[in-house]
Order: C-alpha cells, then sequence, then structure tokens
C-alpha cells in the first residue's frame, strides 16, 4: 500500500501571496499596537481632567454653599432695616416735628 501524500501544490504565486499577507499582517498588526498606544494616552489625559475638574467643581461646591449662608446674613439683615418708603415718611414726621418745636 502505498502511502498518498497531502497535495502541498498550491499552485503558482501562492508563496509570494502568503508573503504578502503576512506583510498586510504586520502592518495591521503595528497599526492597532499604535492606535492602542495613543488611546492609553488619551485615557491618562482624561483621567487627569476630570480629576482636575472634579477638584475645581468641589471648590465651587464649597463656594456656593458659603455665598449662600452669606445671602441668608445679609436677607436677615435687611428684614431689621428701614426701607425707602419708611425712612422718607419718617424724615416727613420728624421734620413736622421739628416745625412745632
Amino acid at each position: 500500500m502505498e502511502k498518498k501524500r497531502p497535495n502541498n501544490n498550491l499552485g503558482k504565486g501562492s508563496t509570494s501571496e502568503i508573503r504578502g499577507l503576512g506583510a498586510l499582517v504586520e502592518q495591521t498588526n503595528h497599526s492597532v499596537q499604535a492606535v492602542a498606544e495613543q488611546f492609553l494616552s488619551l485615557n491618562e489625559k482624561i483621567d487627569s481632567n476630570f480629576k482636575e475638574v472634579k477638584q475645581t467643581l468641589q471648590t465651587h461646591t464649597e463656594m456656593i454653599g458659603q455665598l449662600m449662608v452669606d445671602v441668608t446674613e445679609v436677607k436677615n439683615d435687611l428684614k431689621q432695616k428701614v426701607g425707602i418708603d419708611q425712612f422718607a415718611r419718617l424724615e416727613k414726621r420728624v421734620a413736622r416735628l421739628e416745625a412745632k418745636v
């Protein structure tokens, strides 16, 4: 019995096609690697910027809280003060009293 050999005859030009495919795969791998490196670099920048934005947001939140306290104090102080209309009426009354005296 004769052993049958597998047919390794792929045809003319198949070796150059395989080399071409190998080169294409290698080029694709380099492109994917370049994209991956850019992605990692951008990801690091985004993480860094996120930390800065988060810190700025915290600072602004504290400032807004302090402004709210200040506004509340000013409102309470204004409630104790005399308005312009009331002051004008009081001036007229004092002027009349002074005129009588």
